[in-house]
Parts: C-alpha cells; sequence; structure tokens
C-alpha cells in the first residue's frame, strides 16, 4: 500500500460505491432484493480495492502513484480487471443465476473495467499526497543532481522552489533564477538532497525556504525566503498541514 493510502478513506469509497450501485442496480442485479445487491457489490468493491492494494505494494512502484497518478490507476486497472473479472463472475453466477456458465464470462469485462476504473478515480482524487524529497545524511551529500542543471553562479545556492511553466522549469534559488528545459515530474525525481514537497501541480517548495503561510479559500499560500508566493492546491493542503508545513 503506498503512503498515500489511508484504510478509512479506502473503506469510505467501498461504502460510498457499494450503495451506489446497489441503488443503480445495474447488469441484472435488479432482480434480487436490496440486502442481496447491497452484499453483492460490497463483495465486489473490496474484492477490488484488496487487489488494487496488492498490486500497489508488490506490483508497482509506489512513487508512481504520487508522481503519475492517472497512468497508476490505468496500470492497476489493467492488472486486476482479470481476477476481479473471474471474481464477478463466479459470485454473481452463483447468488443471482444459479449456476456458473463459461459463455457467461466475457460479458463482465467491459463492466469490471468500468467499475474497476471509477474506483481508481476516486483513489486518485482522495488520496493523493504531496510528491515529498528527503535531505540527506551530510556525510554522503554531494548536493541534488538537479542543481547541476544550473548556470554555474547558482549551483551552491540555497535551492527555494521550482515551477513549471510549460516546458520549462523556473528555478529560485538564494542567489536568483534560473530557467531550464525539463519537466516537473523528471526534476522531483532528482531533488532528493533537499527537504521539500510538491505543493501544487506545478511547483516544488523547500520546507527551509517557507517562512510564512496564509490559508486561501482553495488551498494556502506560502510565503519563501526571497519574496516569492508559492500557491498550495487543495489537494496538497491538508496532508501539508499535517506534515507541520503552516
Amino acid at each position: 500500500m503506498t503512503k498515500g493510502f489511508s484504510l478509512w478513506r479506502q473503506f469510505a469509497v467501498i461504502v460510498a460505491t457499494s450503495l451506489f450501485m446497489t441503488f443503480l442496480a445495474p447488469f441484472g442485479t435488479a432482480l434480487a432484493g436490496v440486502p442481496i445487491r447491497l452484499a453483492y457489490w460490497a463483495c465486489l468493491m473490496s474484492a477490488g480495492t484488496i487487489l488494487s492494494n496488492l498490486m500497489a505494494r508488490y506490483a508497482l512502484k509506489s512513487v508512481l502513484f504520487e508522481r503519475r497518478p492517472w497512468v497508476w490507476a490505468a496500470l492497476v486497472t489493467g492488472c486486476i480487471t482479470p481476477p476481479l473479472t473471474l471474481i464477478a463472475w463466479c459470485v454473481t453466477g452463483l447468488l443471482f443465476l444459479g449456476a456458473v456458465r463459461l459463455t457467461d464470462l466475457p460479458t463482465y469485462l467491459a463492466p469490471v473495467v468500468v467499475i474497476s476504473a471509477g474506483m481508481l478515480a476516486l483513489t486518485v482524487l482522495t488520496q493523493r499526497q504531496p510528491y515529498v524529497t528527503l535531505a540527506e545524511r551530510p556525510a554522503v551529500r554531494n548536493g541534488p543532481r538537479f542543481q547541476a542543471r544550473l548556470q554555474d553562479k547558482l549551483r551552491a545556492a540555497d535551492l527555494l522552489a521550482v515551477q513549471a511553466e510549460d516546458h520549462y522549469l523556473r528555478v529560485y534559488t538564494s542567489d536568483g533564477q534560473d530557467l531550464i528545459l525539463m519537466r516537473l515530474s523528471d526534476a522531483l525525481a532528482e531533488l532528493h538532497g533537499v527537504e521539500g514537497a510538491q505543493v501544487h501541480r506545478s511547483w516544488w517548495v523547500s520546507r527551509s525556504a517557507v517562512v510564512g503561510a496564509a490559508p486561501r479559500r482553495s488551498g494556502a499560500a506560502l510565503t519563501l525566503k526571497d519574496g516569492t508566493i508559492a500557491p498550495v492546491s487543495r489537494t496538497y493542503a491538508q496532508a501539508l498541514k499535517r506534515a507541520g508545513w503552516y
């Protein structure tokens, strides 16, 4: 399970989707009573959640959830669809049809893909966390690889923030700014050596650079040492607040 996951949120997603599908009663389940439908959907949603957690823990790198959440969702959907289709086929056959027929198996594939993709989209929307970079121990620190990309006069400066601008990154340092051709997602992989976090889809901020913070309706705003104001989006606001950023 990735560090962005929380059990209570997963439980809430299972309950919400089970109730919704029970009320909607798709795929012929309307023939059964409400208690049976609820048990059926709760079983399938729980199975899907368990399978996605197993895939996230053992088959996929947890960093993918934080850096490429929608790619993560697509990959996990593809991984869990075959076993979940088999589960849905067996449970539906036994519970609603009284028998498991091999000829019915292909009809479950598309519904399972749709439902799995929907649940994983909810996971991404409710559980995404900031991508955090960590400072290395002083004994082994040689500086983050990322700073080697800057102008010579800025490489020894303190790194304050990185902002994505189209295909470029604006890099804020204690000695000035630089503009480099690079994606933010690639920069995050090279920023280990500076303790910080992604605070917005287009911003990474060094924790030591923050000198003030102000809440906003859509998140917050961080004031940096050089006076730059870095926005904190609602997606990351609560997690950063819990971590003591403001």
